[in-house]
């Protein structure tokens, strides 16, 4: 059940459960059989909690849910690494609109994967039917402030946030989403 969705630089791979039992139960980094290794950094910004209930609600969300941010790595045993975690919020809502997290370890930040990644994940959620992409930003988070502007989305509502216990701004964008910013 491999469904990679397959970027220039990146793919975003289905996390399996086997992963996100062990970083669930650890809390910390774990080995992910054919990628390499989920530091410690990546697990705790996993909300492997929520996915693993997902899955249990309904199997088939596995595809719209977590996926890893992997690269090519020719110095890495198996050829990649994981550099962030990617993905929806489940299925796209009776409206269409289709919501993605996302997150990039600190030392692959500013190099443009995490907007690659959220893309790609938001032309494969088009190309299977949803018609609206959407994400929810953490107030002071201005790195996702300007992915999101760099994607043309823009803010549609303000709320908070029971899990993070944060405010939050939603913004969204018709898909498929423009053309990318210069």
């Amino acid at each position: 059940m491999d469904e990679a969705i397959v970027a220039e630089r990146l793919r975003l791979v289905i996390v399996p459960r086997s992963v996100l039992e062990a970083a669930a139960a650890t809390g910390h980094g774990v080995h992910w059989p054919g990628i390499g290794a989920v530091s410690d950094e990546l697990v705790a910004t996993m909300p492997c909690t929520q996915w693993l209930a997902r899955l249990d609600a309904d199997p088939g969300v596995a595809r719209w849910s977590a996926r890893g941010i992997v690269i090519g790595d020719p110095d890495s045993p198996t050829g990649h690494r994981l550099v962030g975690h990617a993905g929806g919020h489940g299925r796209p809502d009776a409206e269409g609109r289709a919501e993605a997290g996302y997150t990039l370890a600190a030392d692959e930040r500013g190099k443009g994967i995490a907007t690659e990644a959220v893309r790609a994940w938001f032309d494969w959620a088009h190309r299977l039917g949803a018609r609206t992409a959407r994400v929810s930003i953490a107030d002071g988070n201005a790195p996702s402030s300007r992915l999101a502007a760099r994607l043309g989305l823009t803010p549609v509502d303000r709320v908070w946030d029971e899990d993070d216990a944060v405010w939050e701004t939603v913004l969204e964008a018709p898909l498929p989403l423009r053309a990318a910013a210069r």
